[in-house]
């Protein structure tokens, strides 16, 4: 008996261990993804770096794969990356170049950025997380520190003060980027919203390609989006992709 399930477990490594030694890193994608690009191939380079970004490359690939859908005209499935590359890397000034330039090829100009965008924007939503939980431990620690040592002199209040200040600014970063982590975007240039989640529902307003769409509901294969000039629709996930 034991024979057999040694058999059964040989078995099992040699059926398996052919997908691991096969399997791809994400540095190994994007570099795939970097000689299909310098071939021309567009669509093998987009698909080789949006697996390697789903598998951890980040940024950098997200950004190539979106060159490479810019290459082929594919102007949805471009913004959509760059704004996946912007997400992570907020302060790369060639992927927001890139999305000025695409905005303006794709009659789908950005709105005007706010002192809340410029201000907000420095910073990733991962960033802004860190800092929140490093700002509060730090709160924690100085208070604690008053309590046992019963200390309340200037320094620790301001430096009490500084804490709380940094995460309650870094709580309202995370917000900020909250819509970010909701954006869906138009990858049709037939793409319409629709005035319900059904296939033959009317048309109610267009939404172009490279268009983008505040989440505001999903149901089944459609989302309901609220546009940047406040029109509210449904699309369907055949036409608009969710950012994240």
């Amino acid at each position: 008996m034991p024979n057999a399930f040694a058999k059964i477990g040989a078995s099992l490594i040699l059926a398996v261990l052919p997908l691991f030694l096969l399997a791809q890193t994400p540095q190994e994608l994007f570099e795939l993804g970097t000689r299909a690009y310098r071939q021309s191939d567009y669509k093998s380079a987009a698909a080789y770096f949006e697996e390697s970004a789903q598998k951890g490359f980040g940024a950098a690939a997200y950004h190539n794969a979106a060159n490479s859908y810019a290459k082929m005209s594919q102007n949805g499935l471009a913004m959509l990356n760059y704004e996946r590359a912007r997400y992570l890397k907020p302060r790369s000034p060639e992927t927001v170049a890139n999305i000025s330039a695409l905005s303006k090829v794709s009659g789908t100009p950005e709105k005007k950025r706010s002192f809340a965008d410029v201000f907000f924007g420095e910073l990733s939503n991962f960033e802004w997380a860190m800092l929140a939980i490093s700002s509060f431990w730090i709160g924690i620690i100085i208070s604690s520190t008053c309590v046992i040592f019963r200390k309340k002199g200037n320094f620790a209040k301001i430096s009490l003060l500084l804490s709380s200040l940094a995460f309650i600014i870094s709580i309202a970063g995370t917000i900020y980027w909250s819509d970010m982590r909701n954006t869906a975007i138009s990858v049709s240039q037939d793409g319409v919203l629709k005035l319900s989640p059904a296939k033959n529902a009317p048309a109610i307003a267009p939404f172009p390609e490279g268009r983008r769409g505040i989440i505001k509901e999903r149901r089944g294969d459609y989302l309901r989006l609220q546009t940047p000039d406040k029109k509210i629709g449904w699309a369907s996930l055949e036409n608009v992709k969710p950012l994240r």
